[in-house]
């Protein structure tokens, strides 16, 4: 029986002034978590019980007390019950009600004490009785509500789900919410076992009754918080799983009592879903802390040890550590046993995931019977959960690994047909039956057939990301993306296998929908966010503005980067939640046959692509995900051209070249002949493949990794360069670029802001000796009065132009001007993380500054890789007029009516970059705030030579009206040429830095 109704009874019964002042006492001290104390007033209640019903009630209280603290083994809890249902009989009758509240309390006990089998059989023998006896609604709703609890804890959800079914109905008769919250918790856990998309909102709906019924502070409370976390994680809803379950910890750390197993039970739920989404660091962190908190008070009845290494041994084995992975499940399989029993489903789930480690190691006949075992439980169970059959897909790996494709075809089917009603999002959705289904029939040769399902895992992919994005912020969804199996590259190599331009096409528009996906979900996102106009969703709007201030500020030595990054991860999933769910989010990627059809006369189509896989074989071995994946050109030649794939190389080689040709045009002190050596390196490796494939001058490029540092046209070609020949090549963030609408042809407003005062008061105090060696930029200076004349001339109207120079161009009249700019030119530092001052102050004629901060690099991030351009600093106190604008800032703007946003600073094309979003960095935040095109620099640029560069851009664009592509192909051609007039370096340092991505027109 439910507390509240509990101490109403017992108040009912036994009527004294002092014994309702007990009851109430011990009411208050339950609610509050304070079983100590709640315990001792019941002990002290017990001493003023003077008659039989007294005593009944107080017996009652007291077990009470002890189970609703989880001490089924309290001293004195048998006697307790055995007494109470003594004095029950006696006043009352043996088949009374009253009678059957006393056995419903030995049942929980039973329950508790995991006798499940014992406990379930008089559960049943109960509400038999109950179903004859004529007892209230209320009092068979909670027999009804044990059964469905009893039975979930014996993984049987089928039962658990009528007896839920049942038991809401009647406490919806009753007017018992306390048992319907009850009834809801244990129909959507039977909901969330049978992997059911509905479990969630079932759970979902508990909540606020939860909330209402026992208080927001109450471990009741928490319960339904962390159960609706289960049910959120088990579809894939991980930022909703998160949070529930991060509201319920602090609510149970709260209490004056904490319960420690709760909150190690509630950290290991928290370590799944984190593990889940892709945050392993995270997931690892929430599982020692549970057993930091399991250790303070040992879970003798409750397997949270044993389920937290189960747990640790899964995410060992992610990571690629299947020994340590296997000694884990070593530990944890007899603590199942035990618990569980030798046929428990729980157990089978241990072997399971012990035979993948098993595999791993490349030990398959122990696989082979640790899977075997497993498939056997389930079946002699006969198990509903699609999760328990999992074992039969990973039969049939093994034996796709052994070449035995035929009968690991048949295995994948089987396993298919259990997980047909599985959430997208759930570990046991279609994914890797797909996936090892497609590698089969790769196998056989069915290239059609194996097409089909690859392609269907992918889809399964793609929408699992978007369930999950739904409630993620962006890094979070980021790093689910890049956790979830690699579906992608198996559509890939099946198209290369294959060679057939269908299947070709059909790869392409794969890798068209699973490409952007977060970034255009974040557009969207945050489109929404700028406009919306309900106090809530403005409030988190602000929080996250907020957070994202505080966290580029401590990626730049100020505070705590750790905190703020967290506090940032917050914000972006409140804010995230706040908006419409990101299945109806995103830019759907459009047909092969729409971008056909786009792509202009004269223009090449390319897309580099990427793969591990190299035979059927290679399906989910762990040492294949070890390895550099292979680098493909898909090319679209000319509209009505065939596709055609060619085979690059492995990308750890291709990526060494391009770097290595990268670095030798950043500095302009390397010889011409070493540029023009390590230009032809990639030029064989790269371009040349293509040409010969049919490729044109003019191409439209969908790069990966190293390759958004290429500059194509700066490639030798003879004694000059590649673009003098005519040569342009554009990089597209995605094919949608192709079917969207030109940009208005009416005069653009330009907004200049070039050479602006600094001040190191902006920078964090231990940078600001970096800072005072950044120079004035007269170059950018000059640039900045040449476009202001340029427009003023070729416009005919001051007003379609504003320039900001010195101590204006603060970041406040920045913010105010460029609300209405259609250009936006930014001649100023860009300031990086990097080992020290030197960019600072050995080069002091450079737009940027390598400024010596805490944050260290990532692997893949080049030296300079700028997270904030340097702006005047403003009057104003708060991140709004600093001086720094972040990327995060940037984002944060609304500039979805500008077309040109040039970044002529340094390395302003740096970042780090993810394989399906491309480079993460100043380009990409403009791009989110609505930018249609960006031009940014791969290296540290000269300012006289970017004034030069700047120049002749706009004049191309302006004067001549050229198309972006076009305009700084030409800019680059004028500028050699000019340098070559007058006997100066054509070293490509000076002309061939900067890049256009977005829009070509």
């Amino acid at each position: 029986m439910p507390a509240t109704m509990v101490f109403a009874a017992l108040a009912a019964m036994w009527s004294t002034a002092a014994a309702a002042t007990a009851i109430d006492r011990v009411a208050a001290a339950l609610s509050r978590g304070a079983c100590t104390q709640a315990a001792t007033e019941a002990e002290r209640a017990q001493a003023s019980a003077h008659d039989d019903a007294a005593l009944a009630a107080v017996l009652a209280l007291r077990t009470r007390v002890a189970l609703d603290c989880l001490r089924p083994q309290a001293p004195g809890l048998d006697d307790w019950l055995a007494r109470e249902r003594e004095l029950r009989t006696r006043a009352d009758g043996a088949d009374s009600p009253a009678v059957a509240e006393v056995e419903l309390q030995r049942l929980r006990r039973e329950q508790q004490l995991d006798h499940l089998d014992d406990a379930f059989a008089s559960a049943n023998a109960l509400d038999r009785r109950a179903a004859t006896s004529g007892w209230p609604p209320a009092l068979r709703a909670r027999i009804a509500v044990r059964i469905a609890s009893i039975s979930n804890q014996r993984a049987d959800p089928t039962t658990a789900l009528e007896a839920a079914d049942r038991a809401g109905r009647l406490a919806a008769e009753a007017g018992d919410e306390a048992t319907r919250v009850a009834a809801l918790e244990d129909r959507g856990f039977a909901l969330a076992r049978m992997r059911r998309g509905d479990a969630a909102s079932t759970l979902a709906e508990a909540v606020p009754l939860a909330a209402k019924h026992f208080g927001a502070n109450s471990r009741e409370y928490a319960e339904a918080l962390r159960l609706h976390g289960q049910g959120a994680r088990m579809i894939g809803d991980f930022g909703t799983a998160i949070e529930r379950f991060e509201q319920s910890l602090a609510i149970l750390r709260a209490q004056p009592e904490p319960d420690r197993r709760a909150i190690a039970n509630t950290l290991l739920n928290l370590g799944q879903a984190r593990k889940l989404s892709g945050d392993g660091n995270g997931a690892a962190a929430a599982y020692e802390a549970a057993l930091a908190a399991e250790a303070k008070d040992p879970d003798l009845q409750r397997p949270t040890r044993a389920a937290t290494l189960h747990a640790l041994a899964n995410l060992e084995r992610d990571r690629g550590h299947p020994q340590r992975a296997v000694e884990l499940y070593a530990q944890a399989e007899p603590a199942f046993e035990r618990k569980f029993g030798a046929d428990s489903v729980l157990l089978a789930q241990v072997y399971n995931n012990h035979g993948n480690a098993e595999a791993n190691l490349g030990r398959y006949d122990a696989a082979n019977a640790l899977y075997q075992r497993a498939v056997d439980i389930a079946r002699k169970r006969g198990s509903v959960d699609p999760g328990d059959y999992l074992p039969l897909a990973n039969l049939a790996m093994v034996q796709t690994w052994q070449g035995r494709y035929a009968e690991a075809e048949k295995g994948f089917r089987e396993a298919l047909a259990h997980q047909k009603t599985s959430s997208v999002g759930s570990e046991t959705s279609t994914l890797f039956a797909y996936m090892g289904l497609a590698a089969s029939l790769w196998g056989q040769r069915r290239f059609d057939d194996a097409m089909e399902a690859a392609v269907a895992a992918e889809q399964v992919r793609e929408a699992a990301l978007r369930l999950a994005a739904s409630h993620l912020g962006e890094k979070q969804s980021v790093d689910l993306q890049e956790y979830l199996r690699p579906s992608l590259d198996l559509v890939v190599a099946i198209a290369a296998a294959s060679g057939s331009p269908a299947h070709l096409e059909r790869a392409w528009q794969s890798s068209m929908s699973a490409r952007d996906a977060v970034t255009s979900i974040q557009v969207q996102r945050l489109a929404a966010a700028r406009k919306a106009g309900d106090a809530r969703t403005t409030t988190l709007w602000h929080d996250w503005r907020e957070a994202s201030a505080a966290a580029a500020r401590a990626e730049l030595g100020h505070g705590d980067a750790a905190e703020a990054r967290a506090e940032l991860e917050r914000a972006e999933r409140a804010l995230a939640m706040a908006t419409p769910l990101a299945a109806s989010l995103g830019a759907r990627a459009p047909t092969f046959a729409d971008v056909r059809h786009a792509l202009p006369g004269g223009e090449s189509l390319v897309l580099f692509t990427q793969t591990r896989l190299r035979g059927a074989s290679d399906f989910a071995k762990d040492a294949v995900e070890q390895r550099s994946p292979d680098l493909y050109a898909f090319l679209l030649p000319t509209r009505d051209g065939d596709v055609r794939a060619r085979k690059l190389g492995t990308l750890e080689r291709i990526a060494a070249a391009v770097d290595a040709w990268d670095a030798a045009l950043a500095d302009r002190d390397v010889a011409l002949a070493t540029v023009i050596e390590r230009g032809r390196a990639v030029r064989k490796a790269i371009w040349q493949p293509l040409h010969d494939a049919g490729a044109g001058d003019h191409w439209l490029v969908l790069p990966t990794a190293a390759l958004y540092r290429a500059p194509w046209g700066a490639l030798p070609d003879d004694d000059r360069w590649l673009t003098e020949r005519g040569f342009r090549a554009h990089v597209l963030n995605h094919e949608r670029e192709l079917l969207a609408e030109a940009a208005p042809t009416a005069p653009p407003r330009l907004l200049a802001i070039v050479d602006p005062m600094l001040a190191s008061t902006a920078l964090p105090e231990a940078a600001r000796r970096c800072a005072s060696g950044l120079s004035a930029l007269p170059g950018a200076r000059s640039e900045g009065v040449e476009l202001d004349a340029m427009w003023r001339a070729h416009f005919g109207s001051a007003a379609r132009s504003t320039l900001l120079v010195g101590g204006d161009a603060t970041e406040a009249r920045m913010r105010s001007a460029i609300a209405t700019a259609d250009i936006a030119h930014f001649g100023t530092h860009g300031v990086g993380l990097a080992g020290d001052c030197a960019a600072a102050t050995d080069a002091l004629a450079l737009r940027g500054a390598s400024l010596s901060f805490d944050a260290p690099l990532k692997a893949d991030t080049p030296a300079l890789a700028p997270v904030a351009l340097l702006l005047a600093p403003g009057v104003a106190s708060d991140s709004d007029d600093d001086g720094l604008l972040s990327a995060e800032e940037i984002a944060a703007l609304d500039l979805s009516h500008m077309r040109w946003a040039v970044l002529a600073a340094c390395s302003t094309a740096s970042g780090a970059t993810r394989r399906y979003e491309g480079p993460f960095g100043l380009a990409r935040a403009f791009r989110l705030a609505g930018a249609r095109t960006v031009l940014t620099s791969l290296w540290s640029v000269d300012d006289a030579a970017t004034a030069e560069w700047s120049r002749t851009l706009y004049l191309a664009r302006i004067e001549r009206g050229l198309g972006t592509a076009d305009a700084l192909a030409d800019a680059q051609r004028s500028l050699i040429a000019a340098r070559r007039a007058r006997g100066d370096s054509t070293h490509p340092y000076y002309w061939a830095a900067f890049t256009a991505t977005g829009d070509w027109r």
